[in-house]
């Protein structure tokens, strides 16, 4: 995650979790709403002895961790290939007390600001109990954060098995289309463009095969849609002709590369499906043992395109 994108996860994120530590090195983590101002972490808390007045009373460092959890998703064959989306941001620093009133009346302006429920005929402004809290701020040293995005369903399960255990005995055999097993379970491909010059090697079946319908693909390929397979990235080599690989960034995150050469789509790579590549069917060398599972990005398919195979269709399943 850039420093932009923390920043604006700070500013929306609704509670965080502040942790410190104490003379004896116990560490203490408490939750907390939160003010995120000007770069700076504002939090309040009782002003009666505690153990986080006193561990920032003795200088200690700190964390504050704001966190969005998402959706749980599956990604292969076994139960446990489960993982979730989320994102989350952690700043380092040091806490210390807000000891002017002006400040902390400020703090309680924009906490108000932030959570308050704007009930008619109640005076705002006013903090009759300002003297019985303690304001900190906590100043970053440091920010660093993590996003994992909910891939779309053609890159789940069912839709594809991305399967950290592909060689577990009795479990390795890939689905085909038809779903009994019958594609191959170990395999070594190999494609090229058009010229021959720029080579590839698949060292592990592909995970799925599918059609793709977005107008960038059909851009690409000059065709109605482009048919893909998707294989994991750490099983996927270019072994010739690398220098001649060139590549279009068609959208944020995403490059396609092509044959600098003859012009042939060879293969794209996304952030935001990092573990994946995503290989042009028709420059592959053999056949891969598996025919297309789905459709997607119909919702931009070619007005001449009829799609009568029976594939589901997703509308914007993959992210360009």
């Amino acid at each position: 995650m850039d420093a932009e994108g923390a920043d604006a996860a700070l500013a929306r994120g609704y509670a965080g979790r502040l942790a410190t530590t104490g003379p004896d090195g116990w560490p203490y983590v408490v939750p907390l709403l939160y003010v995120w101002h000007d770069g700076i972490v504002y939090v309040h808390n009782s002003r009666a002895d505690g153990h986080l007045s006193r561990n920032i009373g003795s200088g200690c460092r700190a964390c504050f961790l704001v966190d969005e959890p998402g959706s749980v998703y599956g990604y292969g064959r076994f139960d446990c290939d489960t993982s979730l989306s989320y994102s989350s941001v952690m700043v380092f620093g040091s806490v210390e007390r807000v000891t002017s009133e002006e400040a902390k009346v400020s703090f309680c302006d924009e906490l108000m600001r932030k959570y308050g429920s704007r009930i008619e005929g109640r005076p705002a402004h006013v903090y009759p109990r300002l003297g019985d809290i303690s304001v900190y701020a906590l100043r970053p040293e440091r920010i660093s954060g993590k996003k994992i995005p909910l891939p779309a369903p053609s890159a789940q399960w069912p839709a594809i098995d991305r399967t950290r255990s592909p060689k577990v005995p009795g479990a390795s055999e890939r689905r085909d289309a038809r779903g009994d097993g019958s594609g191959p379970s170990r395999a070594a491909l190999t494609g090229s463009c058009m010229c021959g010059h720029v080579r590839y090697e698949i060292d592990e079946p592909p995970l799925a095969m599918y059609h793709c319908h977005c107008s960038v693909c059909r851009a690409a390929s000059g065709a109605g849609f482009a048919t893909n397979i998707a294989v994991a990235a750490s099983r996927f080599r270019v072994v010739a002709g690398s220098e001649a690989l060139q590549a279009h960034v068609s959208s944020v995150g995403k490059r396609r590369h092509f044959c600098g050469r003859c012009g042939s789509p060879i293969y794209s790579h996304a952030e935001a499906t990092s573990q994946l590549v995503s290989v042009r069917s028709g420059t592959l060398h053999q056949d891969p043992g598996i025919t297309p599972r789905f459709h997607t990005h119909v919702d931009s398919k070619a007005p001449w395109t009829v799609i009568s195979d029976g594939l589901p269709q997703y509308p914007n399943a993959c992210t360009d």
